[in-house]
């Protein structure tokens, strides 16, 4: 019992590894295995259905390899490109010199 736990947690932690370092990821279920496809990065383009897309399928990925709720938001970091990242850094920078609290949450 102890040891398939132990197996269990080796195997989310190798999704979440594969996941933050932008690897491709490989769920294993009991009989079946199958890719799970990255997400795209968000290009911050100005248009309301990428973005609810960009979202959809940030959630759909985080469902698919199981990620923990306070890993949300760090993993999503890592798909903004360009001017979307630049402002996010801005804004921890700020939240931290301004004593605000951080966004850790989905």
């Amino acid at each position: 019992e102890l040891r398939k736990s132990v197996e269990l947690n080796q195997e989310d932690i190798s999704l979440l590894k594969k996941a933050i370092h932008g690897g491709p990821s490989r769920v294993e279920g009991a009989s079946n295995k199958f890719r799970v496809p990255e997400p795209k990065q968000f290009s911050g383009r100005r248009d309301a259905k990428e973005l609810e897309n960009f979202l959809w399928d940030m959630e759909s990925y985080f469902q698919a390899i199981r990620v923990p709720e306070e890993e949300k938001v760090f993993i999503t970091i890592m798909y903004l490109a360009g001017d979307e990242k630049l402002w996010w850094r801005a804004r921890v920078q700020d939240d931290a010199s301004s004593r605000r609290p951080r966004i850790e949450t989905w």
